[in-house]
């Protein structure tokens, strides 16, 4: 489902608008997870067989954010943070470029993997992340809005809920 398709103009949005609408008035909680179903439905709409990757790049993300906040000012934090970097940059490079490079090599064989919708975006929104913690620019949001701020294809900033032009963090 594309943002200029009619199924997402007259139905999705409007359906996503109308939750919103009413959990607003029963509890915020419950428009967040409103919010973050929604998102995982957009995301997986056209291959749901990645919804177990986002799913689990926030938690392993969020996992480690807990530790390398735990860990501040120690070793341990930057130990945990280049493990963060390099589980991020090592799926983004799975799923982007293990064909090219079989194909480089001359195997003859792919392994045929679909490139996931944002892929790019969240991984790289996630290693910021873990960065901005290990600097203590940020402290840690709670799962729930920390996945939100992933899931949501319009950046938020986790802490104040505010949708913001690109990732942002607070100095």
């Amino acid at each position: 489902m594309l943002f200029n398709e009619q199924s997402f103009i007259f139905i999705f949005l409007p359906v996503v608008f109308v939750g919103l609408l009413l959990f607003r008035f029963t509890s915020s909680k419950l428009s967040i997870w409103w919010t973050i179903l929604c998102s995982f439905f957009f995301y997986g709409f056209h291959a749901w067989e990645h919804i177990p990757l986002l799913s689990g790049s926030i938690a392993l993300n969020y996992c480690l954010g807990l530790a390398i906040e735990k860990s501040k000012g120690n070793q341990r934090s930057l130990y945990l943070l280049v493990l963060g970097i390099l589980c991020n940059l090592g799926v983004l490079a799975l799923f982007k470029y293990a064909d090219f490079l079989l194909g480089v090599l001359g195997t003859g064989q792919t392994l045929g993997l679909a490139l996931p919708l944002a892929i790019s975006f969240f991984t790289f929104q996630q290693i910021a992340y873990l960065v901005d913690l290990r600097k203590g620019r940020i402290s840690n949001p709670g799962f729930l809005h920390y996945s939100f701020f992933v899931s949501f294809f319009p950046p938020v900033d986790c802490r104040t809920n505010r949708s913001l032009p690109a990732y942002h963090s607070p100095t």
